[in-house]
C-alpha cells in the first residue's frame, strides 16, 4: 500500500508538485513510508514515547498558531499529519 500511495502521488500530481510545498511534503512522506520496511521496531514503549512526542508537536503548533503572523493553513496541514500518525500507530 505504501508503494501505491507514493506512485499515485508522483504519477497523478507530478506538475503541481513542483509549485507546491503540501504536495511535495505528502510526497516525501509517502517516499519515506515505502523505505521502511516494517514497523516491527515499533513495541508498546517506542508507541507511548511516540505518541508524547506528536503531543508536544500539537501543543508547539498550538502555541505557534496564537501568532497571527503565521499561516494557519500550515498549522492545520501540521496537525493532521499528527493526527494521521496517530492513527496509524493504532494500526500497528
Amino acid at each position: 500500500m505504501k508503494q501505491h500511495m507514493y506512485q499515485f502521488l508522483k504519477s497523478k500530481y507530478e506538475n503541481e508538485l513542483k509549485d507546491h510545498a503540501g504536495l511535495e511534503m505528502f510526497l516525501k512522506h509517502w517516499e519515506e513510508r515505502t523505505k521502511a520496511t516494517d514497523d516491527s521496531w515499533m513495541n508498546e514503549k517506542t508507541k507511548v514515547i511516540f505518541v508524547e512526542m506528536l503531543e508536544i508537536q500539537r501543543e508547539y503548533l498550538s502555541e505557534l498558531n496564537k501568532d497571527p503572523k503565521i499561516n494557519e493553513e500550515i498549522i492545520r496541514q501540521q496537525l493532521f499529519q499528527i493526527d494521521l500518525e496517530e492513527e496509524r500507530l493504532k494500526m500497528i
